[in-house]
């Protein structure tokens, strides 16, 4: 009996994240800017989204983070690149690296790249809308969460599966 109750829990708790992804995509972005150290931010995305990798093959970094500030909504921007950070890592189930860079000119730019399959040129247009997802497990809101809360910000985010495999997620944000 104990066994079919935690089960009923662990779809319960799924469905209610599957909620508030989708509460929180239907819900206009109001930012709450403010100045935030994006290095720090980052840094912390790739922290806990590697800490949460419990018994998995190791996945090496490459961490290329210049000392960048922005106004950004702290909240919507973390939520945004650990998103990215942990669809990256999601790509490598064997393990591999991950290179995330972090420099500023005129704009932010910021690159996530996996050594994971790439993503099929067929996927490329489909991979920012709900509910698209390739994963047993997924249910497709966390590109599509990055993706509306970047633009909220007047950035963008480009995608690209390398040559070699792999894929490369850039996101450019205005650096005002």
């Amino acid at each position: 009996g104990q066994a079919v109750i935690r089960d009923i829990q662990t779809e319960i708790g799924g469905m209610n994240r599957i909620i508030s992804d989708l509460l929180t995509f239907a819900r206009p972005t109001a930012l709450n800017r403010s100045s935030v150290s994006i290095k720090e931010l980052l840094e912390t995305c790739v922290e806990t989204v590697l800490q949460a990798r419990t018994d998995s093959p190791h996945i090496a970094t490459e961490l290329d983070i210049a000392q960048v500030a922005a106004s950004v909504d702290e909240v919507l921007m973390r939520q945004a690149l650990t998103n990215l950070v942990q669809n990256a890592t999601e790509a490598m189930p064997d393990g591999g690296t991950l290179t995330v860079r972090l420099w500023a000119d005129r704009n932010v730019h910021i690159v996530i790249r996996d050594t994971g399959p790439g993503i099929p040129q067929e996927n490329i247009k489909k991979i920012f809308l709900p509910f698209f997802t390739t994963k047993d497990k997924g249910v497709g809101m966390g590109l599509a969460l990055a993706h509306k809360v970047i633009t909220a910000h007047g950035g963008r985010v480009d995608v690209e599966s390398g040559q070699t495999g792999g894929a490369v997620f850039t996101v450019i944000l205005p650096n005002k």
